[in-house]
C-alpha cells in the first residue's frame, strides 16, 4: 500500500532530481522509493516493476501480431455483420433448460 509523504528538499537539488528521474523513465516518487529501498536494503519489488521492460510490442508481420489481429477479427466479425444488417444481438435468456428445450421458467 502506498502512502503520501511530504519532503523538504533544496530547490536546486529538486530540479536536478526531477530531470534525472525523467531521464530514467521514472517519476520522482519512484526514484525516491528506489533510493529508500537501496538505503534500507528492503528490496521487495512490485508486480509492475518486476515485469517492466520484459515485454516487447508485437509488430506487423510478427506471429504474435497476426494472432491478436485474427482473434480480434473473430470477435468483431459478428458485430460488424449485425451493424451492417441493422440487427441487434439476441437478448440474453435468463435460464435455459439443460435438456435443450424451452426456458424452464415458462
Amino acid at each position: 500500500m502506498k502512502r503520501k509523504l511530504t519532503l523538504n528538499v533544496d530547490e536546486n537539488l529538486l530540479s536536478v532530481a526531477k530531470r534525472y528521474a525523467k531521464s530514467q523513465g521514472l517519476s520522482l516518487s519512484s526514484l525516491v522509493e528506489c533510493l529508500l529501498r537501496d538505503a534500507t536494503g528492503h528490496h521487495e519489488t512490485s508486480f509492475a516493476s518486476s515485469w517492466r521492460g520484459k515485454f516487447r510490442p508485437a509488430e506487423c508481420g510478427d506471429a504474435r501480431y497476426d494472432s491478436i489481429k485474427q482473434e480480434t477479427a473473430d470477435i468483431e466479425e459478428p458485430r460488424r455483420l449485425l451493424r451492417r444488417e441493422g440487427g441487434q444481438p439476441p437478448e440474453p435468456r435468463d435460464r435455459l433448460d439443460i435438456e435443450g428445450g424451452e426456458d424452464s421458467a415458462s
